[in-house]
């Protein structure tokens, strides 16, 4: 295996969120999944990871404290070393062996909503631009196109599993990725992903 390969996986822990990032031999994760009838580290998350013949963790970052984006974290701690967790009391950029994440929610930190708080975080690898979302609402998404004339993007990850409550058409088109990912359970109580975002992102051709 060429040590310096890099990739970008999103990870399949039913209704919740997990990306793996891999840069130069560090490994990197974006939420762990966390779901309360289902121990996700043990069940999902750590198979996966070790079949990957990943050891060790260099960070963690959690946007936000909802159980289906963080609940995982505590099993997979005491399975794995992880060097840095990061959420949205952290200070960025961060720059993670010279991969540089960006957070740019910095509207939401005085709401009691957990949503409302959570990070957006953006990172370039492999020449693409990744913007993770988390559960970040339309508000959010209205006040970061009002700061910020174009943000680049290729690969969005949909807000809040791709509920109405974010991925508004406006800034489905202010950000227009190549592709979007949405990660949400089967057939979830949610509706997740909502009709109509789907049919937005038909309609740009996404």
């Amino acid at each position: 295996e060429n040590r310096l390969t890099s990739e970008v996986s999103f990870v399949n822990v039913g209704q919740g969120d997990c990306t793996l990032i891999r840069h130069h031999q560090k490994t990197i994760l974006i939420d762990t999944g966390g779901l309360t009838y289902n121990d996700i580290a043990n069940g999902t998350l750590i198979p996966y990871l070790r079949k990957k013949r990943i050891y060790k963790i260099d960070a963690i970052f959690i946007t936000h404290y909802d159980y289906d984006h963080y609940g995982a974290l505590e099993n997979l701690q005491k399975e794995y070393k992880v060097a840095n967790v990061y959420d949205y009391y952290s200070s960025f950029p961060i720059s993670v062996n010279g991969l540089t994440f960006n957070n740019y929610n910095i509207y939401g930190t005085t709401s009691n909503e957990e949503n409302d708080r959570s990070l957006v975080l953006s990172f370039n690898i492999l020449n693409k631009d990744f913007l993770i979302m988390g559960d970040a609402p339309s508000w959010i998404e209205n006040k970061i196109m009002n700061d910020y004339d174009k943000i680049p993007c290729d690969i969005l990850k949909l807000g809040h599993h791709g509920s109405d409550t974010s991925s508004s058409e406006s800034f489905i088109q202010y950000t227009s990725p190549e592709i979007a990912i949405v990660s949400c359970g089967k057939n979830n109580k949610f509706g997740h992903p909502s009709k109509s975002v789907v049919n937005t992102l038909n309609k740009y051709h996404i």
